[in-house]
């Protein structure tokens, strides 16, 4: 028995990236998922992949900035599946913008899609998921979410996502549902050209010395919605091989180890 059996599960930005490959793993752990993206075509294909594999999974059409969408999503669960389980915010925009050259037609387009988009549907599936017997919620946030970032836009959202989170988790445990955040590094999807200066430049920073997979962030999520992790919520996950943590503290050690080997003296903590 796989361990997401009997679950159904809404997967927001599925069209590709991190949302493409959470798909992927949630129906390959026995979910049945519900492609949401604006990208019809490439929905589709990730439904039809799915279900090629023996997978059960359907498209649907939705914005993340309209409530209406929402309301028509969980009407579609009800009717479709008659429960609905698991919802995964993956969503995402980002303009690399920092705050002196930020013009509010953009910073309001990302603060929709990024925050406001992920309340909505928080707040439009949670009495479904209730009504389901409880379950689980996963934000995708970032590492721009923990620390300070220059694209001003972005990590405001992805910091007023931490509390949303965090308060939806201590409002919906009374319902049985669970509200987790997962925080990547640098992931090889196209919002970042893997092969870009940018992303060559985070990747070798990174204490791992390469970008993640978005199957890798996918695992992490898998987990958090699964009954693997029933005592875990309102809590934050960086899945950013340590680049959060000790990132800077492991180059300023490589450069003092260089440097004390290169004049003979010894180094240790």
């Amino acid at each position: 028995m796989k361990r997401l059996d009997g679950k159904v599960a809404a997967v927001t930005g599925a069209a590709s990236g991190i949302g493409f490959a959470t798909a992927m793993r949630l129906a390959s752990d026995g979910a049945t998922v519900i492609i949401l993206d604006l990208n019809e075509e490439n929905g589709s294909k990730c439904a039809a992949e799915i279900s090629a594999g023996g997978g059960h999974a359907a498209f649907f059409r939705l914005d993340v900035t309209s409530e209406e969408d929402w309301d028509s999503l969980v009407e579609f669960a009800k009717n479709e599946y008659g429960s609905l389980h698991i919802l995964v915010n993956c969503a995402g925009i980002n303009v690399r913008y920092a705050l002196t050259e930020m013009d509010l037609a953009d910073w309001n387009q990302i603060i929709n899609v990024c925050l406001t988009g992920i309340m909505l549907g928080m707040r439009a599936t949670a009495p479904l998921i209730r009504d389901s017997g409880g379950g689980a919620m996963v934000n995708i946030g970032s590492a721009a979410g923990i620390l300070g970032h220059p694209n001003t836009a972005y990590t405001t959202a992805k910091h007023g996502l931490v509390g949303l989170s965090k308060s939806a988790a201590l409002e919906l445990i009374d319902w049985g549902i669970r509200v987790n955040m997962v925080h990547p590094g640098t992931v090889r999807t196209p919002m970042m050209d893997p092969n870009g200066s940018l992303a060559l430049t985070f990747a070798e920073y990174s204490p791992a010395g390469r970008a993640a997979m978005p199957e890798e962030i996918a695992a992490a999520i898998s987990f958090l919605v699964s009954d693997d992790s029933s005592y875990i919520t309102g809590t934050e996950l960086p899945v950013d091989a340590g680049f959060s943590s000790f990132s800077l503290y492991r180059r300023l050690w490589a450069d003092a180890q260089a440097k004390a080997a290169k004049k003979g003296d010894g180094f240790r903590t």
